[in-house]
């Protein structure tokens, strides 16, 4: 059973390749057509000239400016379905100044986002008694964070000084812990990768 599983899953990208291959050219082609001698006697002209047609990838339905921007045309699907279908953006994009790496996928997702969740909290900051404006008002309020100093960690560090035997560790770090800070060591659940 698990055997036939496998050999379904391994068949879904053959399968989805053919499809968006089905009805197209591997890649440009020339047809050659002869041309019959006006003359008529069934013979072809001398030169063989030919006539010359590309074939061009289809026109893809609901790409927005920025997909289409991202495609490269001159490549066919089914010779290089990564290069048709980024070739565009590889070739035009360049990595912003102050990142290690970009992609077009999740590092412009990334930024959107920012982007979405800075509008939200800066509308939410103009609101009076909302709980989320007022938590993003005192994290930018960079005035007051340098005049306090450490005195919002002191109840921690009183804490932490305290914890001078084993079972005090032990009690400090489930506070820590539940309180979302992984100190000393992150105790979180995964998968088992042994299995």
């Amino acid at each position: 059973m698990k055997h036939l599983s496998l050999t379904r899953l391994a068949a879904v990208p053959f399968v989805s390749f053919l499809v968006a291959c089905g009805g197209q050219t591997a890649a440009p082609q020339t047809t050659v057509t002869p041309l019959t001698d006006p003359s008529g006697a069934g013979g072809t002209s001398p030169a063989g000239k030919s006539t010359a047609s590309t074939t061009q990838a289809p026109a893809l339905k609901g790409l927005s400016a920025d997909e289409e921007a991202a495609l490269d045309r001159n490549v066919s699907p089914c010779d290089d379905f990564y290069a048709f279908a980024c070739g565009g953006w590889n070739k035009a994009a360049k990595i912003p100044d102050d990142e290690t790496g970009w992609s077009r996928g999740f590092s412009l997702l990334r930024d959107r986002n920012e982007a979405t969740l800075h509008e939200v909290l800066e509308q939410a900051r103009t609101r009076k008694g909302d709980k989320l404006g007022d938590f993003y008002a005192a994290c930018m309020d960079e005035a007051g964070i340098e005049k306090a100093g450490a005195k919002p960690l002191s109840l921690w560090l009183t804490q932490i000084r305290a914890a001078r035997t084993p079972k005090a560790l032990g009690a400090l770090m489930t506070r820590l812990h539940a309180a979302g800070l992984m100190f000393p060591l992150d105790v979180s659940t995964m998968q088992d990768f042994k299995d």
